[in-house]
C-alpha cells in the first residue's frame, strides 16, 4: 500500500540499503519505510529534540534542552518552511510527503 509500482530494497554486504523504483515517490516512500524499520526510536528522538519533548521519555534531565529546543521554535520555523516549499518547489515538498508516509506506514 502507497506504492504506484514494485519497489525493490537490495541491503549489500555492509547493511546498506539500496532503493529502486519506478517513480521517485515510490523511492522516497520505500526508502521512509526503510529507516524507520531499523532507526524508528532514534528517528522519534531526533524528532522529539527538535521539538523540545525529550524530557517526556527520558527524564527529568532533559529539561533544560528543552527549553532551548522551544526558544529556537523548531516546530514553528519547520512549519513555515514546509508551507514555503508546498508553494515553490511542488515536487520536492511532494518527495517529502511520500518519505514521511513510508514512515508512518512502517
Amino acid at each position: 500500500p502507497g506504492l504506484s509500482a514494485p519497489v525493490e530494497i537490495r541491503i549489500d554486504t555492509r547493511g546498506i540499503p539500496h532503493i529502486y523504483g519506478q517513480t521517485d515517490d515510490d523511492v522516497f516512500y520505500a526508502s521512509g519505510y526503510q529507516m524507520a524499520s531499523k532507526r524508528l526510536f532514534q528517528m522519534d528522538l531526533a524528532r522529539r529534540r527538535a521539538l523540545g519533548t525529550q524530557a517526556e521519555v527520558l527524564g527529568e534531565s532533559k529539561v533544560d534542552q528543552d527549553i532551548v529546543s522551544r526558544m529556537f521554535q523548531l516546530r514553528e520555523n519547520g512549519l513555515d518552511n514546509i508551507e514555503r516549499m508546498r508553494a515553490e518547489r511542488p515536487d520536492v515538498y511532494n518527495l517529502f510527503v511520500a518519505w514521511t508516509a513510508g514512515v508512518n506506514r512502517r
